[in-house]
């Protein structure tokens, strides 16, 4: 009721049916605006709970920097001491969860999706996405997999690949339902490291080759050893 009276105050008639414009509205309440701010303005009330102060470009370019490193290491409840970026996590799960709706929200739109990457990168490119994975390790849970966090896993990732294919095939399942959407041709790379992996884990399983009759080749190769063409198989055709 006491959201339906604010936002009836900062909200056109024409906009109460429209998803979008009902979203932007809650989150001007939740930062006690009476406008319906822009996207970097809410973001440094997030952060800085400032309601009607002027906003200097610094605090906004501050702003940006604290949300890319908390969407990125929001799983890590304790900074390691050697994080240089650690006077930017916030531990206060309100705020985090505006982080992710903010997050979510921008991801859904289409033009701005295409573009946030490319914006992050630029405005808060001292938050280093591949010393983060450095820092914390390849198998570290992220809030995102964004495009140089994947490659940086990857990257990483085949070098254990071939003789511990285990480990690498849990890495890459957990990883592939979170990659985000506008990562054109890392999920079919990370599909391929998959297929790869199987293969490596059948070969490290193999105790020979030779075996007394005709029909023991059969045998195996209807068990086991067909899961090495069909594999090989399948990483060719999703890299045709």
């Amino acid at each position: 009721m006491k959201n339906q009276k604010t936002l009836s105050k900062i909200l056109k008639p024409e906009y109460f049916d429209d998803d979008k414009w009902i979203k932007k509205g809650l989150l001007s309440c939740i930062l006690s605006s009476n406008t319906i701010d822009e996207k970097p303005v809410m973001l440094a009330k997030i952060f800085f709970e400032i309601e009607n102060a002027e906003l200097t470009k610094d605090l906004l370019l501050l702003a940006i920097r604290k949300f890319k490193y908390n969407l990125i290491t929001q799983n890590i409840s304790k900074p390691l001491p050697s994080d240089n970026y650690s006077q930017l996590k916030i531990n206060k799960p309100k705020r985090i969860n505006l982080i992710n709706s903010l997050a979510a929200d921008w991801q859904g739109d289409e033009k701005i999706s295409a573009i946030l990457e490319e914006v992050l990168d630029k405005l808060a490119q001292d938050v280093s996405e591949e010393q983060l994975v450095k820092l914390y390790g390849i198998e570290t849970e992220y809030g995102i997999y964004n495009r140089k966090i994947t490659v940086k896993i990857l990257s990483e990732l085949t070098s254990y690949i071939d003789y511990n294919p285990d480990r690498a095939i849990a890495l890459l399942i957990s990883i592939s339902p979170n990659l985000s959407p506008s990562l054109i041709g890392i999920k079919e790379y990370l599909d391929y490291l998959i297929r790869c992996a199987n293969i490596y884990k059948i070969l490290n399983s193999l105790t020979g080759l030779i075996f007394d009759r005709p029909k023991n080749y059969i045998e195996e190769y209807v068990e086991k050893y067909y899961q090495i063409v069909y594999n090989y198989r399948k990483a060719l055709l999703r890299n045709v």
